[in-house]
C-alpha cells in the first residue's frame, strides 16, 4: 500500500476526533486527564478507525467492480459479445500484486476471449498475467488474473534509414 494512502487513512479519524472534541463542550479531555476521559477518547478513536477502514475497503471493492463493468458495457463495438459479460467477483490479492476477476459470460465461446485478449486489456486498462481460465463446472465462467496498467507497445521506427 502506498505510504501516503496509509497516512491519510490513519490521520483522518484522528483529525475528526480532535475536531469533534474542539467543537463540542467536551473539553474535559484537554483540561484534566482522567482515566474515564482517556478511555472514552480511545474508544471513540478506535471506532472511527474501524469505520474508516471498513468504508475504504468496501467502497474500493464496489467502485472498482462498477468501473470495470461500465468499461465492458461501453466497449460494445470493440468487444462484441464479450461486452455482455457480467463481473461476478473482484478479488485483490493479499500481497497486492494481482487482481482476480471472475466473469459470467454465457453464450460466448472460450476461444473468443483468447482472440480478443489485447482488446480486453486495453478496455479495462489491466494486463492479463496468465492464460484466460475457464471453469468447466460452471457454464460460461471466465477467470482473469490481472494487474494494473497495460503493457507498452513496442516502439519501432516508422521509417527506414536504409532508403
Amino acid at each position: 500500500m502506498n505510504k501516503y494512502k496509509l497516512i491519510a487513512i490513519i490521520s483522518y479519524p484522528i483529525a475528526v476526533y480532535l475536531l469533534w472534541i474542539n467543537f463540542t463542550d467536551n473539553t474535559l479531555i484537554f483540561t484534566s486527564v482522567t482515566f474515564q476521559a482517556f478511555v472514552h477518547g480511545f474508544v471513540l478513536l478506535l471506532a472511527f478507525s474501524i469505520w474508516i477502514a471498513l468504508t475504504y475497503i468496501l467502497c474500493t471493492n464496489f467502485i472498482s467492480r462498477w468501473i470495470i463493468q461500465r468499461k465492458f458495457t461501453n466497449a460494445k463495438r470493440t468487444l462484441g459479445n464479450i461486452s455482455l459479460a457480467k463481473l461476478k467477483s473482484y478479488k485483490p490479492s493479499r500481497t497486492g500484486n494481482y487482481i482476480t476477476l471472475v466473469f459470467c459470460s454465457a453464450g460466448v465461446p472460450e476461444n473468443e476471449w483468447e482472440s480478443k485478449r489485447l482488446v480486453i486489456q486495453s478496455v479495462i486498462n489491466y494486463t492479463i498475467m496468465e492464460e484466460i481460465k475457464h471453469k468447466h463446472n460452471d457454464y460460461g465462467t471466465i477467470i482473469l488474473r490481472v494487474r494494473k496498467g497495460c503493457l507498452k507497445a513496442n516502439k519501432e521506427n516508422l521509417y527506414d534509414d536504409e532508403l
